[in-house]
Parts: C-alpha cells; sequence; structure tokens
C-alpha cells in the first residue's frame, strides 16, 4: 500500500518545491509592488532550486514503471488516469517558474542599468 503512494508523493513533493520556487521569484522580483523598485538578480541557488525541481518532477515516472508490477489494479488505472493531467500540470509549473525567474532578471537589468547610469552621472 505505501510503495503505491509513492509516485504520487514524489510528484506532489515536486509541485511544493515549484510553488515554493514561484513564490520566492514573486517576492524577491517585487511584482506585487508599483513602480520599479530596485530587485536583485536570480540567485545561483534559484536556479539550481530550479534545476532540482524538474528532476524531481521527472522521477516519479520512472518509480512507477518500475514498481507498478506490484500495484493493485485500482492504483494502476488512477496512475493512468492522472498521466497525462500529471505532465500538463509539470509543464505549467516548470513554465512558470522559468518565467517568473525571467521577469525577476528583467527587472534586476534595469535595476542595474538605474544604478550606473546614477553613477555616471554624479
Amino acid at each position: 500500500m505505501l510503495m503505491e503512494l509513492l509516485p504520487a508523493v514524489l510528484w506532489c513533493f515536486a509541485v511544493v518545491i515549484s510553488v515554493n520556487l514561484c513564490c520566492i521569484c514573486v517576492i524577491r522580483g517585487k511584482f506585487l509592488q508599483g513602480g520599479h523598485p530596485p530587485v536583485r538578480p536570480v540567485s545561483w541557488g534559484i536556479v539550481g532550486l530550479h534545476i532540482v525541481s524538474v528532476l524531481l518532477f521527472i522521477l516519479p515516472y520512472p518509480v512507477y514503471l518500475l514498481i507498478c508490477n506490484d500495484f493493485d489494479s485500482r492504483a494502476r488505472d488512477f496512475y493512468t488516469r492522472a498521466g497525462w493531467p500529471s505532465v500538463v500540470v509539470v509543464v505549467l509549473c516548470v513554465a512558470a517558474q522559468l518565467a517568473l525567474m525571467y521577469l525577476q532578471a528583467r527587472r534586476a537589468m534595469f535595476t542595474e542599468m538605474d544604478e550606473r547610469l546614477n553613477r555616471a552621472g554624479k
């Protein structure tokens, strides 16, 4: 019974990490503030977390394929029905991560340009 939950738990863990990464990018990118507040570039830790989340998103599928022969027929039917919708959620989560990291980097680029122009003008 517990082995039947393993792919779903791994997938849920990856979704939680992805949502947290998106929240971090929204907070650090200051998307909820008006105007052009100073924004720092995307840190390497966030880039590493993105790579980890992509690997964690991939992991449940081969785990399922390795252990699905021992599953009950109801569990196998559930994973068969949930397969494509879960892939759609994975693609959307990874796309959201990439989009938010790009937008944060773009805002940070404008902040850096403003800082350089201010220094050059003084």
